[in-house]
């Protein structure tokens, strides 16, 4: 694969990686407005269940007691919405996971660039002293050590994608893991 096959490829990958990572951004601001409302609920009906251990009137304290239930009822509500919510994190992270094969993929790609790329420095330095061709040498030997940089980087780039994955799933992120094969 080339080196300019795996930068589009990877660049399309970091496009999936970063949308799925905006989803568990937003997911995760919805559970904490959910449980928010949840605690407000609660509170609420605590006033109220306050309110009618109070009061002398029966009708009234029935009264109060019903929008505490309420209350209980919008609470519970909120915090089962919360839950489902947790639970679509967790696949939405069972996804990012699932990336981290692909990168693996790519970062092997790349070490072999760089293992072939090593080669040909090697060969090209032992041949820069020659009398004839010297000037195309160089520039050959110049070309391939950039590219040999360039394929490091996107080495280097795929351990940290994976490594910033493994840290945002943590250890309940899934399995769910999807290998390239090598033609």
């Amino acid at each position: 694969m080339e080196t300019s096959d795996i930068q589009r490829a990877l660049s399309g990958l970091d496009n999936t990686a970063s949308n799925i990572v905006g989803q568990i951004s937003s997911t995760t601001d919805r559970i904490s407005y959910l449980l928010e409302q949840a605690d407000q609920y609660a509170s609420e009906a605590s006033h109220y269940m306050s309110m009618a251990s109070g009061e002398e009137d029966a009708e009234r304290a029935m009264s109060l007691m019903a929008s505490a239930d309420d209350c209980l009822g919008r609470a519970s509500d909120c915090r089962d919405d919360a839950n489902a919510l947790s639970e679509q994190i967790q696949e939405l992270k069972s996804q990012l996971r699932g990336l981290i094969g692909q990168y693996e993929y790519y970062k092997s790609e790349g070490e072999t660039k760089i293992a072939e790329l090593s080669t040909l420095v090697s060969k090209l330095t032992g041949m820069s002293g020659a009398k004839y061709g010297a000037g195309q040498i160089k520039s050959t030997l110049s070309q391939a050590k950039d590219r040999l940089i360039f394929n490091q980087r996107l080495v280097s780039g795929c351990t940290d994608r994976i490594n910033w994955i493994n840290n945002t799933c943590g250890a309940s992120g899934g399995q769910n893991v999807k290998t390239l094969r090598r033609r």
